[in-house]
């Protein structure tokens, strides 16, 4: 029973890591200040409600693959936490101990928080502005993958 329920909240984590995930990827607010904001696909404008995509900004050319190494392991990260979170259903529905079921939600969840915090460090390298709530969104989302993977193991190896 202790094993369900701790099973249980690892998935519940995974699944609110998900959630923040795609909300910091599809958001334009990865770093923001007094008159713009920046996001993985575009940056916006404060004082008119007007976005542009990378492609056409002159100024940010040098930056370009940098920005997009940083939505290549957020895409990566949660394309990874999507597969350990699929396994770790399927481990509550199934409630079975099997280990290589095990091995892949430790190992996906673990690799889906690392891509998540290599993009944040990505970005604060590239962009190096003050990060916004996406960039933070992120971090969370990072850190909450690295710890339902934890959980994952701890219930493994302690047989609950």
């Amino acid at each position: 029973m202790i094993k369900s329920n701790m099973i249980k909240a690892a998935c519940a984590i995974a699944l609110i890591a998900i959630i923040f995930n795609i909300v910091a990827i599809l958001t334009p607010n990865w770093s923001e200040n007094k008159v713009a904001s920046s996001g993985l696909w575009k940056a916006c404008a404060k004082t008119i409600p007007i976005c542009g995509e990378y492609d056409y900004m002159a100024d940010i050319k040098d930056r370009k693959v940098k920005i997009f190494a940083t939505a290549a392991f957020a895409i990566i990260g949660l394309l990874c936490s999507l597969v350990g979170f699929a396994f770790s259903v399927m481990i509550v529905l199934e409630n079975k101990s099997d280990y290589n079921s095990y091995k892949i939600v430790w190992g996906t969840l673990f690799a889906a928080g690392l891509c998540l915090i290599l993009s944040i460090l990505i970005w604060y390298v590239a962009v190096a502005e003050s990060p916004g709530f996406s960039w933070f969104l992120e971090l969370i989302a990072g850190v909450l993958h690295i710890i339902s993977a934890g959980l994952h193991y701890y219930a493994y190896k302690n047989n609950y």
